[in-house]
């Protein structure tokens, strides 16, 4: 296997090489899930679960920075359309989401029984009169 463009040369090239259509359209797909499933975070999650609520804000920057990426890629813009800005956004999406997976895990669980609790206390509380 070849793996000539993880050398310090390649990573650091201003305007690399095009690559193939298939490329963009798979990042750009990609980005675009993180940017849509971040909008649609926003618009339909209850404001009760805050683990999810942490994610809107880096899947939406994630998902920008990866689209900036692709369209300086396409337009051969210098230095933005390297592959270690690809690199930065890629090893930033990792680590949300090892953080997203570890909070839903660990935290989830903890805030079930909270809202369990907390519904179960409304529901012997009096109704209002409205």
């Amino acid at each position: 296997m070849n793996l000539n463009f993880l050398t310090t040369q390649k990573l650091l090239e201003a305007v690399p090489a095009l690559p193939d259509q298939r490329v963009y359209i798979s990042l750009m797909a990609v980005f675009g899930v993180l940017i849509v499933g971040s909008i649609l975070l926003f618009f339909f999650s209850k404001p009760a679960i805050m683990v999810l609520q942490k994610g809107k804000v880096y899947s939406l920057s994630i998902g920008i920075l990866g689209l900036i990426h692709v369209f300086a890629r396409y337009e051969f813009l210098p230095w933005l359309s390297a592959r270690w800005f690809l690199l930065v956004v890629l090893l930033a999406l990792t680590i949300w989401l090892v953080y997203s997976l570890t909070m839903i895990v660990l935290e989830w669980p903890k805030q079930k029984k909270v809202i369990n609790i907390e519904e179960k206390y409304r529901q012997y509380l009096p109704k209002s009169r409205r």
